[in-house]
């Protein structure tokens, strides 16, 4: 099951250390996250499990001088992949 959890932040330092410079793009990172709620892992899902990366892959990004890491939500303001996560504007 490892490749279905998240590596870890030194795993994570590890490759992107010997590999700067580096720039990730993450796109649409939302309708991803929504759509992995409803894939289980043992007692998680995959949702919680790519949150759990990102806050790692975010940290160690944010002490590498030579990586850049670019993370979109939605194309559009319009999107609503889940009804929940929806906020109202009052």
């Amino acid at each position: 099951m490892t490749g279905q959890v998240s590596p870890g932040k030194e795993a994570i330092r590890g490759l992107l250390s010997e590999n700067q410079p580096v720039l990730i793009l993450i796109d649409e990172l939302l309708e991803y996250v929504t759509k992995a709620a409803g894939v289980k892992i043992a007692e998680s899902t995959l949702a919680a499990q790519t949150i759990a990366f990102i806050q790692e892959l975010t940290e160690v990004a944010s002490t590498l001088q030579k990586v850049s890491l670019v993370i979109t939500l939605t194309s559009s303001i319009h999107e609503h992949y889940d009804e929940a996560a929806v906020t109202r504007d009052s």
